[in-house]
């Protein structure tokens, strides 16, 4: 399903434990960049209402997740805030097809 401004996307997720359909919200498009390389992103902000663990202890928990705004959408970075405190994950390599893709050379 190609990304844009704004969708809510519907798909089957899981923590671990049970199975339930998943929302997410496309919350804008930007330029983000990782370890020195530009990415044309959108940014997804996750539905955690039905996810266990430590998403379901927390009061205010959020995910967000930047995906290459290509057909591809691979994750480029990811951060999350949850009661006992916060993480960013980014994105190190990719393999397997070109980069030119997926980037935005500025």
């Amino acid at each position: 399903m190609p990304l844009r401004e704004g969708i809510e996307l519907e798909a089957p997720v899981t923590d671990g434990k049970k199975c339930v359909m998943g929302k997410a919200k496309v919350i804008r498009r930007e330029t983000i960049r990782v370890r020195g390389v530009a990415y044309d992103t959108f940014l997804v902000e996750p539905g955690l209402e039905h996810i266990g663990g430590v998403f379901e202890k927390s009061k205010n928990a959020k995910l967000l997740v930047w995906v290459t705004a290509d057909e591809a959408c691979i994750p480029v970075r990811v951060k999350s805030e949850v009661i006992v405190g916060s993480f960013v994950a980014e994105l190190i390599s990719v393999e397997g097809r070109p980069r030119s893709h997926h980037l935005l050379l500025l």
